[in-house]
């Protein structure tokens, strides 16, 4: 991972950090890494991971994850927009995002935590 926040303006919310690409079974690979860390306490940032190579479809995901409900839609304006499935999970929300541009595909997965409960003491 390498930390990309080192832009001449200082960004107060997030530390950026960025990898990739990664192989993984079935000729699937992770092209991009996008985590993002908050700066502040209790809060654990997010994480993007860009998908290419073979074709992970709807059916497939939804054979995983079955209360997808659907979070994004594309607004007309590019081929890069996503329409995005988001599911509840335990430690937070899993989107799942398929571009205009090849809508049968999975383009990206994106993670993103609850907050952690941070007791007084540790503030």
């Amino acid at each position: 991972m390498k930390d990309n926040s080192k832009s001449p303006i200082q960004n107060t919310a997030f530390q950026f950090y960025t990898g990739g690409p990664v192989d993984l079974a079935d000729d699937v690979v992770i092209s991009n890494v996008d985590l993002r860390i908050r700066y502040r306490a209790g809060h654990p940032g997010f994480l993007v991971l860009n998908l290419s190579g073979s074709c992970i479809t709807l059916d497939m995901v939804r054979a995983y994850y079955r209360s997808l409900r659907v979070t994004d839609r594309p607004r007309g304006r590019s081929l890069d927009e996503v329409t995005s499935y988001t599911t509840a999970l335990h430690w937070g929300d899993l989107s799942f995002s398929f571009k205009e541009r090849n809508p049968n595909c999975l383009s990206s997965l994106a993670f993103d935590p609850k907050p952690i409960e941070i007791d007084d003491a540790a503030k």
